[in-house]
């Protein structure tokens, strides 16, 4: 693996596992590798004395935003193309586990590309972000890094792989046999540690920091993992995500682990150590016997009534009924899904090259 020249120091002590699962060469609307690295700011490995402070939501923003111009500057895109998207208050931020700050950031970084075009014959970007944090995904993900914290960074053994581990969760997973069904079309995963001597983690904004390191510094394997849409641009990843599960302005379930080791050296010495995982799927389409549970996503309500004309497209649903007097346009793409029915009533309508779906199935976050 190539790292940028000022993390040199890191190279015996920052490990990257890249769990990947498709070898097809399939071209789709991914942002492209970058010509050059674009460094952080900040100097992290330098700053090691134990109560530095932490990094503020305006230092991530800075970050960010003199990425974007950067990157801008690589391609044929014009000055402030990529989106300066906005952090929460400090107060927000500090309240926000850190599994959805994660899932912020990425978001943000996916949606701020929406709609541009790199020059390099894909077409634009559909910058869609992902559906939310699943949770059994988020499971498998936590116990994976807090497993490789306890176990002193042993190593994995065959039954420590994260794909491995997504395809033997039944509601979620993917073997067949036992399952009849296999519940996503496409995962993939993906495991950094920080060892102990890097850092002073409990101090930092790791989360904010490793998906800039994924997306702006380390090899473009990694960017794609972070920014991938329909299909990925790097042969050995390939495949992405078919978008035909929920709204059609989202797609995919994250699952994020994060796990902290830390030991006392002496009054004002710290040692911590640093696990981060991502994995996530691109989960089937409704009603096929799967069990997926959005742990970030609104609740769904008891009851709905869609009756807009045109009906904007999106997945409407209700743990009992869903009712419509709405209209489908010509480019519509409308999902209504509910435990007991779902009543199209006088002036419903779905007009020509609309799409309509309508499931009796549980609401699903």
């Amino acid at each position: 693996m190539n790292y940028p020249p000022d993390m040199t120091q890191m190279r015996s002590t920052l490990y990257i596992c890249l769990l990947l699962i498709s070898f097809n060469h399939l071209f789709g609307q991914t942002p492209p590798s970058l010509n050059s690295f674009i460094q952080y700011p900040i100097d992290l490995s330098s700053q090691t004395s134990y109560g530095f402070s932490k990094i503020t939501i305006q230092e991530i923003q800075a970050a960010f935003t003199q990425a974007h111009r950067a990157e801008e500057n690589q391609f044929c895109l014009g000055v402030n193309s990529i989106v300066d998207w906005q952090m929460p208050s400090q107060v927000e931020w500090d309240a926000t586990p850190r599994n959805e700050k994660v899932l912020f950031l990425i978001n943000q970084e996916r949606m701020a590309r929406a709609g541009l075009d790199y020059c390099d014959g894909q077409g634009p970007v559909k910058g869609l972000p992902f559906i939310g944090i699943e949770e059994k995904l988020n499971i498998i993900a936590q116990d994976f890094a807090q497993d490789f914290i306890d176990n002193s960074f042993q190593g994995f053994t065959p039954l420590d792989t994260l794909n491995q581990l997504v395809d033997n969760e039944p509601d979620i997973g993917c073997l067949n046999p036992p399952l009849a069904i296999c519940c996503n079309e496409f995962r993939d995963a993906l495991f950094i540690n920080f060892p102990s001597e890097d850092f002073p983690l409990h101090e930092r904004e790791l989360e904010a920091y490793i998906i800039y390191l994924m997306i702006y510094t380390f090899h473009e394997n990694i960017r794609e993992i972070v920014l991938l849409q329909d299909n990925g641009n790097v042969s050995y990843i390939g495949e992405g995500y078919a978008n035909n599960y929920g709204s059609s302005e989202d797609e995919g379930f994250l699952g994020i682990g994060t796990a902290f080791d830390s030991t006392t050296t002496g009054a004002n010495s710290y040692n911590y150590g640093y696990s981060f995982v991502l994995t996530y799927i691109d989960p089937v389409p409704e009603a096929q016997g799967c069990d997926y549970n959005c742990i970030t996503c609104l609740p769904c309500p008891n009851i709905l009534a869609e009756n807009q004309n045109p009906i904007p497209n999106n997945t409407y649903q209700a743990q009992t009924w869903v009712q419509s007097a709405g209209e489908v346009s010509s480019s519509g793409d409308v999902i209504m899904k509910a435990n007991d029915y779902i009543q199209l009533n006088q002036n419903f309508q779905v007009n020509l090259g609309g799409v309509f779906h309508a499931f009796i199935d549980r609401c699903s976050n």
